[in-house]
């Protein structure tokens, strides 16, 4: 199961990974929308995103590792995928409304 599809109706899932699931989706969602931003708020909430998802060195229990052991999924295929994801795919994800606004 890949935590993109991880849905907070789904009856078997149990809050913590709902919540865990959340945080890693926010952090791709964040690489896709603020890539390139020229905005010094958007930029540095991309660059928080790309640091905490490609730290290696971090071990404490919030690190991107941490979360995706946790929750039985590749680190590696969670990168590439956030990587490949675009404004336009999270949008489909009706995350970011018409206007652009998060």
């Amino acid at each position: 199961m890949s935590v993109f599809a991880v849905q907070p109706s789904r009856p078997d899932g149990h809050a913590e990974k709902l919540l865990l699931a959340a945080v890693l989706r926010r952090a791709a969602y964040d690489l896709a929308i603020y890539k390139g931003s020229h905005q010094l708020l958007r930029r540095r909430l991309w660059m928080d995103a790309y640091r905490w998802m490609f730290d290696d060195q971090a071990s404490h229990f919030t690190s991107f590792q941490s979360l995706c052991t946790m929750l039985d999924q590749d680190p590696k295929y969670i990168r590439e995928r956030s990587l490949q994801l675009k404004r336009e795919d999270v949008k489909k994800f009706e995350l970011v409304d018409p206007y652009g606004r998060v």
